[in-house]
């Protein structure tokens, strides 16, 4: 008997459902504020080709500019041993 009451009470919420118009349009999703890619500082920006295999073609910010592939190496490896602005603490085991 309760489950057809329950049924009986899931079918008339189910019609009412049913009955409820669809919105006109959908809520547009609020743009980012800022691209990903700017949030990280060691990014260098969007690559958009490669230049004679030493070059890169970058756009960051709506800017163009070109960087040279070992300069970027040398700018990424001193930047991840540059330490942050946490304290020097022990590596543990995971």
């Amino acid at each position: 008997m309760r489950s057809q009451v329950t049924r009986k009470q899931q079918g008339e919420v189910y019609r009412q459902l049913l009955q409820t118009p669809a919105p006109m349009q959908k809520p547009k999703a609020p743009e980012p504020q800022e691209p990903a890619l700017a949030a990280n500082s060691q990014s260098f920006g969007r690559v958009l080709t490669i230049v004679h295999s030493d070059c890169a073609l970058l756009e960051r910010d709506g800017n163009i500019s070109l960087l040279a592939l070992p300069v970027a190496e040398r700018w990424l490896r001193q930047a991840q041993l540059t330490p942050g602005e946490a304290p020097v603490c022990a590596q543990t085991a995971a």
